[in-house]
């Protein structure tokens, strides 16, 4: 109910999505073209997600702010870079798991 699926049905072999998360066998009956399109949605994040972190590495990297930015700025930054490569782990994992057959 919470999931406002239509049906749930059990079946012999899966076919759609293959949910991993769980310890039973599970399919999400989804067609190709909505499997694709979420994918296309993951990798336009994912490549966001790294222009954010090469930003990040990039001013981390210069010598000149963290020689003379504030600590506090600079333990920021890191700290941004830290939650923007996490989130970069998130995608990609839900990539991995949304492809596989």
């Amino acid at each position: 109910r919470l999931a406002r699926l239509e049906a749930v049905t059990e079946v012999q072999g899966g076919a759609g999505l293959h949910l991993t998360s769980t310890k039973y066998p599970c399919w999400l009956d989804i067609d190709r073209a909505t499997a694709q399109s979420y994918l296309e949605e993951l990798a336009g994040k994912r490549s966001k997600q790294l222009a954010v972190i090469k930003q990040l590495e990039s001013r981390l990297g210069n010598k000149s702010y963290a020689k003379n930015a504030p600590k506090e700025v600079v333990e920021q930054t890191k700290q941004q870079l830290a939650e923007a490569e996490e989130l970069l782990r998130s995608i990609e994992q839900e990539q991995q798991r949304f492809s596989t057959p």
